[in-house]
């Protein structure tokens, strides 16, 4: 009976393949009959060269915390001009600006995670992922920004900062200048004396923290879309920035003096999600990294006079900008470094990226 029903159940099953292969023979004889009778069409449209026109294979979310009309705004657009030409129009760039995704450290972790495409952050920020980037919250590293830009993309220090957060599930898009950071209260900060007593927001990075507590202050973590309504409540008494991003977020409405301290120079950079990067063809890859650099360089050339714009805007809403003793806030910082470099808890890698990084910037300075 086995055999029986074995010897049945193969007759069935060829008799179906034969079915299925006459029906597909048929068809295909009548979809060519059908071709034959139809006019052959002399006018069809040409392909547009270059992708001009295709439909976008891929997607990139990007998202930020400033709004769209923000220097974080324009960076967005220039990545997004540049990577959909690059790539003929087959990936598009979405963006979502005003935290409508979260604030940095859930969009930071949302592209780890690969559930979001790209987002802007600091150096800084890097740190809770890649610890030994904690150095970045070293104070008074650059003379300019030209100098930062220069010392990451140096050779050296590039492969090591890519290896890094490529291993963390990011990759490195654009290094971006964001000039220098500044104290930005109610009152004038120009010594580490006047610093005693303010509450000061800072990034979630504890050398940071640590630093700004040596220049005098008592340093808060606070996410960026939370800094508005921290100094309307008093929760915070300042907070440390550029000119550009204070004017771009209103926060001449929360504050009026506008301290010098310069105490940072940290570059913004535009993360994508490794898992999504790997998952483009080559020559999208190319793209992609291609107008990361594009942009990065057309970023430098522009930001200086936004700056300025910003720095404007500012002044026309009553902030007052004042001259600091700087010298005397890096004589109170200066032993930020051995006291990073002397906790358990600081990577054992964390000395090799920061001589990296001095041996570059001493290298372009011709010391």
């Amino acid at each position: 009976m086995k055999k029986l029903l074995a010897l049945l159940m193969a007759l069935v099953m060829a008799a179906s393949m034969a079915a299925c292969g006459n029906s597909t023979q048929n068809e295909t004889a009548d979809t060519d009959k059908e071709a034959a009778d139809m006019p052959a069409e002399t006018d069809a449209e040409e392909p547009e060269a270059d992708g001009e026109g295709a439909e976008a294979e891929y997607v990139i979310r990007y998202a930020f915390t400033s709004p769209q009309n923000s220097q974080v705004g324009r960076i967005a657009e220039g990545f997004k001009e540049r990577v959909e030409e690059l790539s003929g129009g087959r990936i598009t760039v979405e963006m979502y600006p005003d935290a409508q995704l979260g604030d940095k450290a859930a969009n930071l972790e949302s592209v780890r995670a690969g559930e979001l495409e790209m987002c802007d952050a600091s150096a800084s920020d890097m740190s809770s992922y890649c610890p030994r980037w904690s150095v970045f919250s070293f104070p008074y590293m650059f003379d300019n920004s030209r100098e930062m830009l220069d010392v990451v993309r140096s050779e050296a220090v590039f492969e090591k900062l890519d290896a890094d957060t490529t291993a963390a599930g990011f990759k490195i898009v654009t290094f971006a200048d964001f000039g220098s950071r500044n104290v930005f209260a109610n009152k004038a900060i120009r010594t580490p004396e006047d610093a005693k007593g303010i509450k000061i927001r800072v990034m979630n990075d504890p050398i940071l923290a640590k630093t700004m507590e040596l220049m005098g202050f008592s340093a808060i973590s606070l996410g960026w879309s939370e800094v508005y309504t921290a100094m309307q409540q008093k929760t915070i008494d300042a907070l440390e920035q550029n000119e550009a991003l204070c004017a771009d977020n209103m926060l001449f409405e929360v504050a009026d003096t506008y301290s010098y301290t310069e105490q940072f120079r940290i570059p913004g950079i535009q993360y994508m999600s490794a898992k999504f990067f790997d998952s483009l063809p080559a020559e999208l890859k190319e793209a992609v990294v291609q107008a990361g650099i594009e942009n990065e360089e057309s970023i430098y050339e522009w930001f200086p006079e936004y700056n300025q714009a910003s720095i404007d805007v500012l002044k026309e809403n009553g902030v007052e900008f004042v001259e600091v003793d700087k010298g005397a806030f890096i004589e109170a910082t200066a032993s930020i470094k051995d006291y990073y470099f002397g906790l358990d808890t600081t990577p054992e890698d964390a000395q090799e990226l920061y001589d990296a990084m001095m041996a570059a910037r001493d290298e372009i300075r011709g010391e």
